[in-house]
């Protein structure tokens, strides 16, 4: 499962697997301009489904923010878009003038749980990546671990907070994962047994 697939390709960490391997499985992008992008560079691989949503603390629909895509300077700006504002401001070091280009909009969301129930079709969930620009904690304590035992979580930690990759960590030591933390991501892995 991908939570925040963008358009599946730029700085993706599964596009090889599945391009490269037949991986499976499910890629969400909220984004509808965003999601045609994903659409017609997956159109080819039928073995993953794509959601265009969010996923949010409830079924229903969401305010994110985004910043208005300049194809000729900042095409790839897309990938700042954030259900928090300010962490979409705090990409200036990037758009110096991203605070006049930010847009509001409202999107159609879903809970983890949800997406399990409905999307899922009963498969295991063996790897998740979330790149949610300052969601991913809150998306990693949606999940019950008692039913979904992922064996590899790749989740950024570039928009946390000290204490919310601590908070990260503490649920995933829990978790029985091992972790280890970059500037950018974190990975929570399982040990084979």
């Amino acid at each position: 499962v991908e939570i925040g697939a963008n358009d599946g390709v730029r700085g993706d960490p599964i596009h090889r697997y599945v391009r490269d391997h037949g991986w499976s499985g499910i890629m969400i992008e909220p984004l509808p301009d965003v999601f045609d992008v994903l659409k017609e560079n997956y159109s080819s691989y039928p073995a993953v489904k794509l959601l265009n949503v969010a996923i949010g603390k409830t079924d229903g629909k969401q305010t994110i923010y985004t910043v208005q895509i300049d194809p000729e300077e900042f095409s790839w700006a897309s990938q700042f878009s954030s259900f928090r504002r300010d962490i979409v401001e705090s990409q200036a070091r990037h758009i110096p003038d991203v605070a006049s280009r930010i847009r509001e909009s409202t999107i159609d969301s879903i809970t983890f749980q949800t997406l399990i129930e409905k999307h899922a079709d009963g498969r295991e969930v063996d790897v998740l990546q979330i790149d949610t620009e300052g969601f991913g904690l809150e998306i990693l304590k949606m999940i019950d671990f008692n039913v979904i035992k992922p064996s590899m979580i790749n989740f950024e930690v570039a928009n946390m907070s000290r204490e919310e990759k601590n908070e990260a960590t503490r649920l995933l030591l829990e978790q029985g994962c091992r972790i280890t933390m970059g500037n950018l991501d974190g990975i929570a892995y399982r040990l084979s047994a």
